[in-house]
């Protein structure tokens, strides 16, 4: 793709979606500086352009450029405020930047433009996770099964039900540590 986006870019210097292909080849290519130059170009010519703000925020991300990733996408969310992508963009930069509360309460705004996004629930639970909100991040942590890439595994045993985790973990860690204590205090 990386030849035919240079050629698109020769034969129409002033095509926005031009530069946004050679953006995206370039960022596909492991170069995300030169994508972030191109996209900057589209952008000259597309200022308003909310797919161009969310590819340049994303170059940006992989650049390890935070802030500037954030202001990207964060102008993406006020253009189109009701674009589930743009808002799925945001929440992952402010995650990456470290915001994890900002963070989560973009993923929940996605989830009231899109209830169903599968992507957003299993992001929003590893959230919770790293928060230590270990109950309901496990139980958004179930729609990891509806991606594409994942298939549940062929278990006979039924799965979790709401609010084991934490009955479980107690009861593991004392049984555990029950055991180790009863190791340690034979005699060798």
């Amino acid at each position: 793709a990386f030849p035919l986006a240079e050629r698109y870019v020769a034969l129409a210097p002033n095509d926005p979606s031009a530069w946004v292909l050679l953006g995206v080849s370039l960022r596909g290519d492991g170069r995300p500086e030169a994508a972030a130059a191109a996209h900057r170009r589209a952008l000259e010519l597309a200022p308003d352009s909310t797919g161009v703000l969310s590819n340049l925020g994303n170059a940006l991300k992989d650049m390890q450029r935070h802030d500037e990733a954030v202001a990207a996408h964060y102008r993406a969310v006020q253009l189109e405020p009701r674009s589930v992508t743009s808002w799925l963009n945001l929440a992952v930069a402010l995650r990456e930047r470290g915001g994890l509360k900002e963070s989560l309460s973009a993923f929940e705004h996605v989830l009231e433009l899109d209830p169903n996004h599968v992507s957003a629930h299993t992001d929003r639970a590893q959230i919770l996770l790293m928060q230590g909100e270990y109950a309901p991040a496990w139980d958004e942590f179930e729609w990891r099964w509806k991606l594409p890439e994942l298939k549940p595994p062929g278990y006979t045993q039924p799965r979790r039900q709401r609010g084991e985790v934490d009955g479980m973990r107690r009861r593991d860690v004392s049984s555990a540590s029950a055991s180790a204590s009863a190791r340690e205090s034979r005699p060798r």
